[in-house]
């Protein structure tokens, strides 16, 4: 994650809302939780993860969301892969506030069609590995793909986009 990123979660207030509230009535503890099924990191990645494991909580992760993570290249040697739900906080959006950021020196920022609005790809040589932005309504997310070598962010690029549409499905 961007120290950027780090700098703009310290920033904003902390926040619940109804969105986040309705995802954790569905049944998911932490709303990102519940954002990606088994089928779709199946369909994804052609790979079978674990359990979610809860990252942050509402209101302490970037934008003031909340953010899981599935695997772990110590353990199961799979992708870490995690995904951040920012719900509508009244503000500008997250992807839009994100994308005026200067990209950092390296990285590549790519527009992304067919994943809610103003979606893009931002890929950094320093990174875990490349982030997908998305908004779909009122909510932001953000779905990261760690790269393991012999795999390289170009090759993990496309599993991290589609993890991203899966989620915007899945989102209010």
């Amino acid at each position: 994650m961007h120290e950027w990123m780090r700098t703009m979660v310290l920033a904003l207030p902390l926040i619940g809302t109804v969105a986040g509230a309705d995802l954790q009535a569905q049944g998911a503890g932490n709303p990102a939780c519940g954002l990606l099924t088994a089928a779709d990191f199946e369909q994804a990645t052609g790979q079978a993860y674990d359990d979610a494991s809860p990252g942050d909580e509402m209101g302490e992760g970037a934008g003031g969301g909340a953010s899981c993570q599935w695997g772990d290249p110590a353990g199961q040697g799979l992708p870490m892969i995690s995904v951040v739900f920012i719900p509508s906080n009244g503000r500008k959006s997250y992807t839009e506030v994100s994308r005026g950021f200067k990209a950092q020196p390296g990285c590549v920022r790519e527009p992304v069609s067919g994943l809610g609005d103003d979606a893009f790809v931002e890929t950094c040589p320093r990174d875990r590995g490349p982030a997908v932005y998305f908004r779909k309504g009122k909510n932001d997310g953000i779905v990261q793909v760690d790269v393991i070598k012999p795999a390289t962010p170009a090759s993990v690029k496309p599993k991290a986009i589609a993890l991203a549409k899966a989620v915007v499905t899945h989102l209010p």
